[in-house]
């Protein structure tokens, strides 16, 4: 059913997206095209040099109907786009809903306005599966021939940083996020743990050592 496409959780994705997003291509594995596939036309254009079309009509429930799968590694705000060849983008009201973190959103799309990669807006989804994209082939009132809904790539883009991008943000510290946020050495007078090492500031004096002993002379022992 175009409304609760098939999942099962036990699963191996078919296909994690990386924290900084990707692209699923209307050949992944985890995009699907589903109904009567004599309607679904290929074209050698598009995104990669391929996609898929078929025409719309009035109808109060889908005939073909597109589905990405949406596994994430990591959970966070991305931007969602779509790939538009004008050549066979056209109809100007492709039925849409997007599962993200939980939410369902449903809007509509005029594909005839869109060029090359088009945003859809900026969504926030949560880590793993259970999230998806779909489109639908029908729409309302008097449609006219050859109004063509085009499934090809989508893309998905981090917005703002993320653990493991090699910089250390406002929100992450030593303990949320140890791979961006130790530096080298500790940095004196600033106030932070530079090298996580559960000290601050701690003197230059040593070299950067949190605790060393050494004999000034026979009868003074130094500590840092």
């Amino acid at each position: 059913m175009p409304s609760r496409p098939g999942h099962c959780e036990s699963s191996t994705p078919c296909q994690e997206l990386p924290p900084d997003g990707g692209v699923i291509d209307n050949d992944s594995e985890c995009f699907h095209a589903f109904g009567n596939p004599t309607y679904w036309r290929d074209e050698s254009q598009g995104y990669d040099g391929g996609l898929i079309w078929t025409n719309a009509g009035t109808s109060n429930s889908a005939y073909n109907w597109a589905w990405w799968q949406l596994n994430l590694e990591s959970g966070g705000e991305y931007e969602l786009e779509y790939y538009a060849t004008p050549e066979f983008a056209v109809f100007d009201q492709v039925s849409h809903t997007l599962w993200a973190n939980g939410i369902q959103y449903d809007f509509t799309v005029d594909q005839s306005q869109g060029s090359g990669w088009t945003s859809l807006g900026t969504y926030e989804f949560s880590t793993g599966g259970e999230q998806s994209l779909a489109l639908y082939d029908n729409g309302t009132g008097s449609i006219g021939s050859n109004q063509h809904v085009v499934a090809d790539a989508i893309r998905l883009t981090r917005i703002g940083g993320w653990c493991g991008d090699g910089s250390c943000d406002d929100d992450e510290n030593c303990s949320t996020c140890p791979n961006d946020c130790t530096e080298p050495t500790e940095i004196p007078e600033n106030g932070i743990d530079d090298d996580c090492d559960g000290a601050t500031d701690h003197s230059p004096e040593c070299n950067g050592v949190v605790t060393e002993d050494w004999c000034v002379d026979n009868f003074l022992l130094g500590i840092c």
